[in-house]
């Protein structure tokens, strides 16, 4: 059981760690990279695999070389899912790339489907389907407005947030407005030092 509530953590860690890359300035595509590195790294030091099995003439080096592509092309992305729809949409679309998995052990590896196994997978399955809804969501937002009003939600706390977006919006009309840019100009402008530390500053308060 422990093994499965850690699983579950550091899944979840991994949609927390994509959704900083951009407040850290860390390259996603080099930080996914460097995560099958390391991971293959430690598989060989402390699981030790047998290998024999790759030298069989049935091996399907076609299937295991579109895993190695499509599994890194997932991890890229849900980075963009996580900062356009946020970490909890993106988590539960992240669950679905255990299709993938499960498929490849199924059908690929010869993998032995089981009562348990199956029951696994239903579970997994119904949980993706409990996730947050649109009611929901608007369901917090009214319980938000409801606790400001019958001061469960202290006014501290509410003007604290109001003033730190109050800061960073005025640092920005504060600073020097150039002139619009159209065309090259425009295209060379976008991805800027100064307006990258801007949205990724906006970006913590999101």
């Amino acid at each position: 059981m422990s093994f499965v509530l850690l699983s579950v953590i550091c899944s979840v860690l991994v949609s927390v760690l994509l959704k900083l890359t951009r407040a850290w300035r860390i390259d996603v595509g080099q930080a996914i990279a460097w995560n099958y590195l390391v991971a293959g790294a430690l598989t060989i030091a402390l699981l030790r695999p047998q290998l024999g099995s790759l030298e069989a003439s049935g091996t399907p080096w076609l299937a295991l070389l579109a895993l190695g592509v499509l599994l890194p092309t997932i991890f890229l992305a849900l980075a963009a899912a996580v900062r356009h729809a946020g970490i909890v949409r993106s988590d539960a679309a992240q669950r679905l790339s255990l299709v993938l998995s499960l498929l490849a052990a199924f059908l690929l590896f010869g993998e032995q489907l089981t009562f348990a196994k199956t029951a696994g997978m239903a579970v997994g399955l119904v949980a993706l389907l409990c996730g947050p809804s649109q009611e929901t969501q608007f369901a917090t937002i009214e319980g938000l407005i409801r606790a400001a009003e019958d001061g469960s939600l202290p006014l501290k706390r509410i003007e604290d947030a109001l003033a730190r977006q109050r800061r960073v919006k005025e640092r920005f009309l504060a600073a020097p407005q150039p002139k619009p840019l159209s065309g090259a100009a425009l295209r060379a402008a976008l991805g800027r030092d100064e307006s990258q530390a801007i949205a990724d500053e906006m970006g913590r308060f999101a």
